[in-house]
């Protein structure tokens, strides 16, 4: 190691040398990006800046006409990232065919915009001395032009490599990003010439043409070596990503990005104050993913997130951020919320205080990253930037249009990640129904005797999701366990958050009709079985439908039978709520068989009084509520009927009528005003039928 740290002592350290010009210039374009070599003057600490112009740039007036595209140091020709991996020094290779660049060469990639043909010049600049404007044509400056068409860059092939754990042979490709976004390309770095590896792997066996992709993301101070396990399921393809900065101090960017003028290079300042934080990182993870789906014979309904620490953060958010891009997410120890400022707990790991709370190592990454909490500075869309990077805003946000769903398993005395950030982001997974499966228990940052989960810790269990299959998000589930406030004392040590239902992934889903076979499973702990109960409730939203119409307004039928015996035991009726989402609450499911729920658009007339297929039906007005309640109902018969709203945990909150009705269609108002806000059912039942709607009150 210490001859690779002399070598890269050479490559960094400036030395003061006159001013000299490149020569032997020249550019390859492929693929969307053009590839501009030349050999470097003698000795280190230059800094090259690489200008371009329609016609050839051959004096220096041509020069102050031409436009500078940007400027590199030394070291382009060289994957510094993979050589203090290995301890091997490795050059890159322009094509997968080329002769691998060595320490005589630089290197400059651009990613054009618009096409056309272009001339390129490269100045050189010593340490500490001036720029040497002095062109010589076919030297340093072209004679000849290079054609550019814009397209989609791809990522370039290496060389294959062993994984630094254990045996899996990882081929090497490299993305060379760009500060500037072009419609084929988005901005993935604040300055030109950083290059990202990722490494791809198969496994043996499977059937078939086309396999799943895991997506795998290292932990913190980790690599993409490192991630060479997925779910170990035959023919399994895996796409192994990196995040690191050459900054020190730093290191990662938590799978997110960095503010505008963040030095990715040197250790040290200051939070920013102003200006814009970009999602470099996230662009480029999105971006590599779908260049893996592109170009390998991998089945893009069928990507699978998994990490652990850092990494289980960045499948946890990325599941929340590009939710189209994946199936499913496994996250262990995952940090989901950075903008979460306190956790109040003392912890048996140093510092014994949570790292991200305020003056804690972490927050002083993050901070030095995207600003402080705050600050709050604007994200690359205009939001505020903790909105990206919080589960809880995320949960809210991607509500409409629904997470990935998230395996999680979390420690209560983790005190690297913290513990008092996680009920929050429960509750609010549970309040905007993304489904998912959260599990907790004793366990520290790293796995251990107090891991009580670890046999449910099956990575294939992803399987069952797929990106082209409905599935049921539950919620509301009555033998969840308690999370507790956040602090040690509160809260079950051992639980989880709708771990104990499944269902038979084989659903129904025509545009006529939804239909799920919902199970319930004993689950493992390493102090042993942990059993289902007899029966329980679940709310039952219908995520990822394919085929299934919902229309805004409509009226739909549910029924449940216990499938054991086939006995309804539950009908009703459901309208879709402001975000155009059904959701069937307190459905019983049975140990015994499981149950059946199957939803289809209610029979024409529902909701007419004219129509002799009147059935109870219910709508709110206004949705949120702000203020008094309005409901619409359409009662079926004269006779009894009864109104009642119920919070989310099922406690009877207020009766809005308890009365004799008289049939037919009506408009009804009721006082509400000391219920506090959140998320609420209405029920209406009346002559053994029943309608349920789900409302938000708002103040």
């Amino acid at each position: 190691m210490r001859i690779v740290s002399l070598l890269f002592t050479l490559l960094l350290v400036p030395s003061l040398l006159s001013a000299d010009q490149v020569t032997g210039l020249g550019a390859e374009h492929r693929h969307g990006q053009t590839f501009i070599t030349w050999t470097s003057p003698a000795g280190q600490g230059w800094t090259y800046r690489l200008y371009t112009a329609p016609t050839p740039i051959v004096s220096t007036s041509d020069l102050d006409a031409a436009t500078l595209v940007g400027s590199v140091g030394d070291s382009t020709w060289c994957d510094r990232r993979l050589s203090r991996i290995y301890g091997v020094i490795f050059g890159y290779a322009i094509d997968s065919l080329a002769t691998l660049l060595d320490s005589t060469r630089g290197l400059f990639v651009v990613t054009p915009g618009i096409g056309g043909s272009r001339y390129y010049a490269v100045t050189a600049q010593a340490f500490q001395q001036a720029q040497d404007q002095s062109l010589t044509p076919g030297q340093n400056s072209m004679t000849m032009p290079v054609s550019e068409i814009p397209s989609r860059p791809r990522l370039v092939y290496q060389r294959t490599v062993t994984a630094t754990t254990g045996s899996t042979q990882l081929q090497v490709f490299t993305l060379w990003t760009s500060p500037v976004a072009t419609p084929d390309f988005p901005a993935m770095a604040n300055v030109y010439g950083l290059a990202y590896d990722c490494g791809i792997w198969q496994r043996s066996g499977g059937t078939g043409s086309w396999h799943a992709l895991a997506l795998l993301f290292h932990r913190r101070d980790g690599n993409f070596t490192q991630s060479s396990v997925g779910t170990d399921m035959p023919g399994e393809w895996g796409l192994a990503l990196d995040d690191f900065t050459r900054n020190t101090a730093d290191r990662n960017t938590w799978w997110f990005g960095y503010h505008q003028d963040y030095n990715t290079e040197m250790s040290g300042g200051v939070p920013p104050t102003a200006g814009t934080v970009h999602d470099f990182t996230l662009q480029r993870v999105a971006f590599t993913t779908e260049w893996a789906l592109d170009n390998f014979p991998v089945d893009r309904t069928r990507v699978y997130a998994m990490g652990s620490s850092m990494g289980g953060t960045g499948s946890a958010m990325f599941a929340f951020w590009r939710p189209d891009l994946v199936a499913a997410s496994f996250a262990n120890v995952p940090r989901v919320d950075f903008a979460h400022e306190f956790d109040p707990n003392t912890y048996s790991e140093w510092p014994y205080v949570c790292t991200f709370n305020l003056g804690m190592s972490q927050r002083v990454v993050c901070d030095r990253l995207w600003g402080t909490l705050a600050s709050d500075l604007s994200g690359s869309d205009g939001r505020p930037v903790y909105d990206w990077l919080s589960g809880v805003s995320l949960a809210a946000w991607r509500e409409p249009d629904q997470v990935a769903p998230i395996v999680a398993f979390s420690g209560r005395r983790d005190g690297i990640i913290g513990w008092a950030e996680k009920p929050p982001f429960y509750e609010a997974m549970n309040r905007h129904r993304h489904g998912g499966i959260l599990f907790w228990d004793e366990r520290e940052h790293s796995t251990s005797a107090s891991s009580a989960w670890l046999p449910m810790m099956q990575l294939a269990y992803l399987y069952r999701f797929r990106g082209d299959r409905t599935f049921p998000a539950i919620s509301n589930c009555t033998a969840n366990h308690d999370p507790g406030d956040g602090t040690m004392a509160s809260g079950d040590t051992v639980g989880v958050i709708n771990g104990f239902v499944e269902w038979d992934t084989l659903l129904t889903d025509t545009p006529s009709q939804w239909q799920v076979h919902l199970t319930l499973r004993n689950l493992t702990t390493r102090q042993g079985p942990l059993s289902a109960p007899e029966s329980l409730t679940v709310d039952v939203t219908p995520r990822r439908v394919q085929q299934f119409t919902i229309t805004p307004g409509g009226v739909y039928a549910y029924e449940v039978r216990r499938a054991n015996d086939n006995v309804i035991v539950q009908t009703g009726y459901v309208v879709p709520d402001s975000l155009n989402l059904i959701t069937v609450p307190a459905v019983p499911v049975y140990l015994a068989g499981g149950s059946l729920l199957t939803l289809s658009p209610a029979p024409t007339g529902v909701g007419d009084p004219a129509s002799s297929a009147a059935r109870l039906w219910l709508a709110p007005v206004q949705n949120p509520v702000r203020g008094d309640l309005t409901l619409d109902v359409c009662w079926p018969t004269s006779g009894p009927a009864e109104l009642v709203l119920f919070d989310l945990s099922g406690r009877r909150r207020r009766v809005l009528l308890d009365d004799v009705v008289a049939a037919g269609q009506t408009r009804m108002q009721a006082a509400i005003g000391e219920v506090p806000p959140g998320i609420y059912f209405v029920r209406a039942r009346q002559a053994g039928r029943t309608a349920v709607a789900r409302l938000a009150i708002v103040r």
